[in-house]
């Protein structure tokens, strides 16, 4: 859903769902905001992408991550 503000600044909100890893993901304009509703999540911010490939304007994908910081979260309740 893309929000077009009187300001000039659009915002977008894009919902998914993740039950197992993903690729590496890359955007160079955009930033994840991560919500986990039920159970945990381990996620890695930062580091490098390996074998990172360009599938849209502005993102990029690769196969994994290198050097990044393991980051796991909470457990929802």
């Amino acid at each position: 859903m893309l929000f077009d503000a009187s300001d000039g600044r659009n915002y977008m909100v894009h919902a998914s769902r993740r039950e197992k890893p993903g690729q590496a993901e890359i955007h160079t304009k955009d930033a994840d905001v991560i919500y986990v509703l039920q159970g945990s999540a381990t996620f890695i911010t930062g580091g490098e992408a390996l074998d990172a490939k360009t599938t849209a304007p502005d993102e990029l994908r690769g196969s994994s991550i290198a050097t990044g910081r393991l980051v796991r979260s909470p457990k929802a309740t």
